[in-house]
């Protein structure tokens, strides 16, 4: 069973490291931070220095721990790419 989107944030994302792996980490304009998975990150062959532009969903809390809050922002869905 899959649990339903609830609301997303369209957010302008710089792309600030790229794991061993190929996952990305980027900020927003806020300094939220951004995780974008491998193969969203390989499909768009973002490297460092890329833009995005993000529908992205808020973290969920932690087993046991209260939600993250600021800071916590992951599994974007990118809508386009622009090299910055």
């Amino acid at each position: 069973m899959t649990t339903p989107i609830e609301e997303t944030q369209e957010l302008h994302v710089l792309i600030e490291s790229v794991s061993f792996k190929q996952n990305c980490f980027g900020v927003t304009q806020e300094g939220e931070t951004v995780f974008i998975g491998n193969r969203i990150a390989g499909f768009l062959n973002l490297d460092i220095g890329d833009q995005v532009l993000a529908h992205v969903l808020q973290a969920p809390p932690l087993r046991g721990q209260q939600c993250l809050g600021q800071g916590s922002s992951i599994w974007p869905y990118c809508q386009s790419r622009s090299d910055g």
